[in-house]
């Protein structure tokens, strides 16, 4: 969320950008799914972050 947020983005504008669902943007940030690779790379070429970046982000709010 925090770097979708940093964007200014909303779920659905990062979901559009993705292309995936609102929903599933949800899900993944509230840690209630475990994104297939292919998913984690549209995210992160979508926000302009390296998989190892998002990957990081993902691992920090499971924590929170």
């Amino acid at each position: 969320a925090q770097l979708r947020l940093q964007k200014g983005w909303s779920q659905a504008e990062l979901a559009r950008r993705a292309s995936t669902s609102q929903s599933y943007i949800a899900r993944l940030e509230l840690g209630r799914t475990d994104p297939q690779i292919s998913t984690v790379r549209k995210i992160a070429t979508a926000l302009g972050v390296s998989i190892e970046v998002l990957a990081n982000a993902l691992g920090s709010e499971d924590e929170a």
